[in-house]
C-alpha cells in the first residue's frame, strides 16, 4: 500500500501528474483543493470545541487568522492521518516536507524552467499581463519554500525528494512512467505508521 507526497511549482502540470499516476497506480489521490477542504473542516472542530458545539462556517480567508503554528499543527495533523493509512497520493500543503522523515514514503516533485512556466499559466489566464503571471509564479513559490523551511528545516532540498522532474522536458505521460519505474526498482519497506503528532517540533 504505497503512499507518495507531491509538490510542485505553479505551472508544471503537477496536478495532471499526480492524477495520472495515482490512477495508474489505484491510489486515492488527495488533491490540494481537497486537502484544504479537509483542513478548513479541522479547523471548524477545532473553533468548535473552543466556543461552543455550533462554529460558524470556516471559510479560507479565516485561516489567514489563525496562528501560523496552530494552522501547520493541523496541516500535519491532516497529511499524517492520510499517510497512516496508506494506499494515497497526497499533493500539495507542504504534504512532501513534512513526511520526508519517513524513508518509505516516495517523494517527488514537478519543476520546469520559468519561462515555460509563465508560458503556461498564460494560455490559462489570457488577460493577465507576464508581470501578473511572474507574481503568481513568485508567490507560489514562496508558499513551497515556507513548508519546506518550517516541516524540513536543516534538511537540503536536494535530499528531500526521491524524483524531481522536469517537465519542461518530458511530458506527464513520460513523468508518470518514470515515477513508475522508480518505485518498482525499490526495495519494499515495511511501513511504520507516522505517529499521531511530533507537535513540539512544529510549535515554532
Amino acid at each position: 500500500m504505497p503512499t507518495i507526497a507531491m509538490t510542485g511549482e505553479i505551472g508544471t502540470h503537477g496536478a495532471d501528474v499526480a492524477a495520472r499516476l495515482s490512477s495508474r497506480l489505484g491510489l486515492r489521490f488527495i488533491d490540494s483543493p481537497e486537502l484544504e477542504e479537509r483542513l478548513l473542516d479541522r479547523l471548524a472542530r477545532r473553533k468548535g470545541s473552543l466556543f461552543g458545539p455550533r462554529p460558524r462556517p470556516v471559510e479560507i480567508q479565516d485561516a489567514f487568522s489563525v496562528p501560523i503554528n496552530l494552522w501547520c499543527n493541523l496541516l500535519a495533523d491532516e497529511v499524517l492521518e492520510l499517510a497512516a493509512y496508506g494506499n494515497v497520493l497526497i499533493r500539495g500543503w507542504g504534504a512532501a516536507a513534512l513526511l520526508s522523515r519517513y524513508p518509505y514514503i516516495v517523494r517527488i516533485r514537478t519543476s520546469a524552467a520559468r519561462d515555460e512556466r509563465i508560458r503556461r499559466l498564460g494560455h490559462v489566464h489570457r488577460r493577465a499581463s507576464p508581470e501578473q503571471l511572474r507574481q503568481v509564479i513568485e508567490s507560489g513559490d514562496a508558499i513551497e519554500d515556507f513548508y519546506l523551511q518550517w516541516f524540513a528545516d536543516g534538511i537540503e532540498k536536494t535530499d528531500l525528494f526521491n524524483l524531481d522532474l522536469d517537465t519542461s522536458a518530458h511530458t506527464p505521460e513520460e513523468c508518470v512512467q518514470r515515477i513508475v519505474a522508480y518505485m518498482a526498482a525499490q526495495p519494499i519497506r515495511t511501513p511504520t505508521p507516522p505517529p499521531e503528532m511530533e507537535r513540539r517540533q512544529f510549535d515554532g
